[in-house]
């Protein structure tokens, strides 16, 4: 069991983020690293976190002095992209978002994911069945070329 104090634990991390940038020369950890198992993980939380208010300033500083980008911006829900695609087809009369769409670039992106989880079988069915209903072309490129 660690007994270490609790302040001096919490800038712990910190300090193995600034190591981690000294040696590969940013902050992008990857998901399986070696070098500091569960950085990634305490990183996403400090993301999480700031998102919720619930940084203090010199916490949130001390991240950016590393070069840790900080945003507000969460996750669109998926109902929420499916809301997106559905004002889409009001739009354009169709369901294929190009995936480099200028207006949306988040949204084409989601659609190619869409097909690619349906491909793969991690798509659940009652997405498959919301997708399909509004009209989603699973293989635009097929329906093309008819």
């Amino acid at each position: 069991m660690d007994w270490e104090p609790l302040q001096k634990r919490r800038f712990a991390r910190l300090e193995e983020l600034q190591a981690f940038k000294a040696k590969e020369g940013h902050v992008q950890v990857p998901r399986t690293n070696q070098y500091e198992p569960g950085m990634k993980t305490w990183l996403y939380h400090q993301q999480r976190c700031f998102r919720e208010g619930k940084l203090s300033k010199d916490k949130i500083q001390a991240l950016r002095d590393v070069g840790v980008t900080l945003k507000m911006t969460q996750r669109v829900s998926w109902d929420a992209r499916l809301m997106e695609l559905i004002e889409f087809k009001r739009i354009h009369g169709h369901c294929n978002v190009p995936a480099t769409w200028r207006h949306n670039k988040e949204l084409g992106s989601w659609v190619g994911t869409q097909r690619k989880y349906k491909r793969t079988g991690k798509l659940s069915d009652e997405r498959i069945s919301a997708l399909t209903s509004v009209g989603f072309e699973w293989e635009p490129k097929k329906a093309l070329s008819r």
